[in-house]
């Protein structure tokens, strides 16, 4: 029987997860926030995002424990660049993988019974 280690893991964080994956603009935040401090007016603009957007899903950050907002602006806690880095790497896995599918799936190298499953 397979483990449900990774189910009852993703269980626990899921809203966290659901709530960061879900939207272009969180992540756009976060993403702008790795150039250092930003104030909301400043960072709407690198978003491209209308204030009241922007200070919405800045907040569900906040909230996440994703970013502070402080005397200088809105700043990317240590949790939030560590969760950036980890997106950008699943990011960089999907790109591939679509961008290679053809090629792999010619050959059968996606087939189940390759993977020694």
């Amino acid at each position: 029987m397979a483990s449900l280690g990774i189910s009852k893991e993703y269980a626990s964080i899921e809203p966290i997860v659901s709530k960061l994956y879900n939207s272009k603009l969180r992540i756009a935040i976060l993403d702008a926030l790795t150039n250092g401090p930003m104030r909301l007016a400043d960072l709407k603009r690198a978003v491209d995002a209308n204030a009241p957007n922007t200070s919405s899903k800045a907040k569900d950050l906040e909230e996440m424990g994703m970013l502070i907002r402080g005397n200088e602006g809105y700043r990317i806690t240590p949790y939030g660049a560590m969760a950036l880095e980890k997106l950008k790497g699943t990011l960089d896995y999907h790109t591939v993988y679509e961008e290679f599918k053809e090629f792999w799936n010619e050959r059968g190298l996606l087939k189940a019974s390759r993977l020694n499953f």
